[in-house]
């Protein structure tokens, strides 16, 4: 086990004293695993520890979806003295779940339906309906004229009625609209069903969490190293690539753990550079990727092996002297099996890399170990080792798929699900096309297929200057950790300088020439629509 370790506190994993207060969360975060930080979560763990919601799926709450009419007839039973059901009033509901809390609100004189014999369970239910439930199971009195938008109304007096007992602040910051004809949503419902039973906000502890950020491709062509040659001039460095990567700095610092992608070779004294097809670089790179912020990188791909086995142990010999964490080659035997294991704050987490091929070259049968291949049993295989030995987060990064081809091909596919699938395997991440590739999202599990160049000198096509920086969000959920958000924020290499330009964050400072304003938002478009086109639910950081 190769170990790094991250001083953080993550999340609330230390409660400290608001614990007491907050006994009625049985876990930090609360109830609900979709609700978290949501401006109506106190008062959904207030109607949740009611009992007046079960969430709509498992630990789910749903605080977005819209209510509809059947949803409101339960919220109304469970909250309210409402006695059960004597008698079947409508046709339309017999199919429904809540047929039976609908006719207790027909029975008691609540609801008289949509239309003859009907209820329209599941149909939304407005504003201004909503204002009438309430105002009827609560008997409320009218109250004085509240808002401007509601005269059209005809559940107006009932709105004012709820107004006037404190249950509805309106809809807009001035307090005048109400909205009455908007559909409610279950956040919603929850703090009207909570200010109209009077009850305490229940806010939930923090959920622990942790950030873990991703880039892609960093291929050292021999243009580049002359590029840190010039920087070095300066700072007094034979190599000095800090300036090309000065502008992502702050976002890949600000990530609770960083994992970089290194595709080539290193070599300790920094001689014998050499570009494609045989890479080797200079050490100075990860004096580069240290100062950026990264914790380690993977280092499996297919031009892991250009060097020989003395480029394998030269390149390690380079990241450890460096402290910095690395996984896909191997010293020996028992460094492969060994995972890269990062220990952020109370958090173990590991980090296996693998690669599809290496370039035709093979390593010598006695020495199996110095690179990793990607065989989906044995990727399976070391992730569940890392589990058993501590790991509580397992991610994975693999250098597969074809090269400039921007949708995932079939293999890719195949093996990203049936990762996603494992139990030890938490995340996929990939490199080696060179282009901004989709992020594939399957249940609650995500494959980022390619993360496109971080730095190279493949400028002769626009879409090789592009790349992705992804950041994952995991946090706890009924005792595992699982990926919560997922955002991304696109950046450009940039001819001559090379260095990498977070692309919306560029255009928003301002101070860019015409041309190069052009060549950002080209790239812009293109990781844009890349990035969704399996329809992942994710979301970039800015907007130019």
């Amino acid at each position: 086990m190769r170990t790094v370790s991250i001083v953080l506190i993550i999340g609330m994993m230390i409660l400290g004293s608001t614990a007491g207060a907050l006994a009625t969360a049985t876990d930090p975060g609360g109830t609900f695993w979709d609700d978290d930080g949501n401006t109506h979560e106190a008062q959904i763990e207030a109607i949740a520890a009611a009992r007046i919601t079960l969430g709509c799926d498992a630990d789910l709450y749903c605080p977005g979806q819209v209510v509809t009419r059947g949803q409101m007839a339960a919220f109304l039973k469970r909250a309210f003295p409402i006695s059960s059901a004597s008698a079947d009033h409508f046709d339309d509901d017999d199919d429904s779940t809540f047929e039976n809390d609908i006719n207790a609100l027909a029975d008691a004189g609540i609801t008289v339906g949509c239309g003859v014999r009907s209820y329209c369970p599941d149909r939304p239910v407005t504003r201004g309906e909503m204002a009438a439930f309430l105002a009827r199971v609560l008997e409320l009195p009218g109250g004085p004229e509240r808002f401007v938008d509601d005269n059209e109304s005809i559940f107006e007096n009932d709105i004012n009625a709820i107004a006037a007992a404190g249950i509805t602040l309106g809809c807009n910051a001035e307090g005048d609209h109400f909205c009455p004809f908007a559909p409610i949503r279950r956040d919603q419902m929850a703090s009207f069903l909570a200010r109209a039973l009077h009850l305490s906000p229940l806010p939930a502890a923090q959920r622990p969490s942790f950030t873990v950020t991703f880039t892609g491709d960093i291929l050292l062509h021999l243009p580049v190293d002359s590029a840190a040659a010039r920087y070095g001039l300066d700072s007094g460095k034979k190599y000095d690539f800090e300036p090309m990567f000065a502008a992502i700095k702050p976002i890949i610092s600000a990530a609770d753990l960083a994992l970089c992608h290194l595709e080539v070779p290193l070599h300790p004294d920094s001689i014998n550079l050499s570009g494609y097809p045989a890479f080797q670089g200079p050490a100075e790179i990860a004096d580069a990727i240290v100062a950026a912020g990264y914790e380690g990188c993977s280092v499996a791909s297919n031009h892991s092996y250009d060097r020989g086995v003395t480029g394998v142990f030269n390149t390690l010999d380079v990241m450890t002297s460096r402290r910095l964490g690395y996984d896909g080659m191997a010293y020996d035997s028992a460094d492969r099996l060994a995972a890269q294991m990062y220990e952020v704050g109370n958090v173990t987490v590991a980090h296996l890399s693998y690669a599809e091929w290496l370039n035709g070259l093979k390593v010598p049968a006695d020495k199996p170990w110095l690179v990793n291949l990607i065989d989906p049993a044995v990727i399976i295989g070391d992730a569940e080792r890392a589990k058993a030995e501590g790991a509580d987060v397992v991610l994975v990064s693999l250098h597969w798929g074809t090269e400039y081809q921007v949708d995932p091909t079939a293999n890719q596919t195949r093996i990203g699900k049936l990762l996603t699938n494992a139990d030890a395997v938490d995340l996929v991440v990939g490199h080696h096309a060179h282009v901004v590739q989709p992020i594939g999202q399957y249940g609650s599990e995500y494959v980022v297929y390619g993360l496109g160049n971080s730095l190279s000198n493949q400028l002769w096509s626009a879409q090789t200057t592009d790349g992705v920086l992804v950041t994952v969000e995991m946090a706890l959920r009924q005792g595992d950790w699982m990926p919560r958000k997922v955002t991304f924020t696109p950046t450009w290499v940039q001819a001559g300088s090379y260095k990498i330009l977070p692309v919306a964050e560029t255009l928003n400072a301002g101070g860019v020439s015409s041309s190069l304003r052009s060549q950002l938002l080209g790239s812009w478009k293109r990781t844009m629509e890349r990035i969704y086109r399996l329809g992942a639910d994710v979301s970039p950081t800015a907007a130019p």
